[in-house]
């Protein structure tokens, strides 16, 4: 090959080695969305997804928001789009795959749920979202190992919310493990 050739192939190779999704624009515009988000403003929030979207076509984070958005808004099935629209972009991004499950779980679809929860958390194993609803899963499927698994992973990263403490002892108690479920009821005071 011709050293013009090689440099050509080196230059496009570095081109493609480039994120797809790296426009600033759009990152302040997610960033944005998010704070409305927080701020329980998601009329606002929309708009700076779509306007981030408007940067960056296909951006993943400005697709899970509007994902978000949709969900918080009631409309699942353009909520679903969305998700699934950001894993086609982005197969790894567990925000997609978390929130997805998320609202698998709310119209009863456990298993397909599970499954992207399961994903969320192998890909990013501190989200506390997606371990809380896998928990709850497996709690309503009485799979109580599994949950108090989850719920102890959850109650240690969160600083032990209350109704986590309690969920996890009913876990460990459903399970068979009596002995840890009272000495978790000692340590905590949130038994009603």
């Amino acid at each position: 090959m011709t050293r013009a050739v090689l440099s050509c192939l080196i230059v496009i190779l570095l081109a493609s080695c480039r994120p797809v999704h790296d426009n600033p624009h759009a990152r302040r515009h997610v960033a944005l969305g998010a704070q409305a988000l927080r701020e329980q403003e998601p009329g606002l929030a929309q708009r700076h997804f779509e306007l981030a979207l408007q940067y960056d076509p296909g951006d993943p984070p400005a697709l899970v928001g509007l994902g978000v958005v949709f969900t918080l808004e009631g409309e699942a099935r353009r909520a679903r789009w969305f998700l699934e629209e950001a894993l086609r972009q982005d197969p790894q991004n567990p925000e997609a795959h978390a929130n997805l499950g998320a609202l698998l779980w709310t119209e009863g679809k456990t298993g397909p749920a599970a499954r992207h929860l399961r994903t969320a958390l192998y890909l990013d194993p501190g989200n506390d979202a997606a371990r809380w609803n896998l928990a709850m899963i497996h709690l309503r499927r009485r799979e109580w190992a599994a949950a108090a698994l989850h719920l102890g992973w959850y109650c240690a990263r969160r600083g032990h919310p209350p109704e986590a403490v309690r969920q996890w002892a009913r876990a460990l108690e459903a399970s068979g493990q009596k002995g840890p479920a009272r000495r978790l009821r000692g340590r905590h005071s949130v038994w009603d």
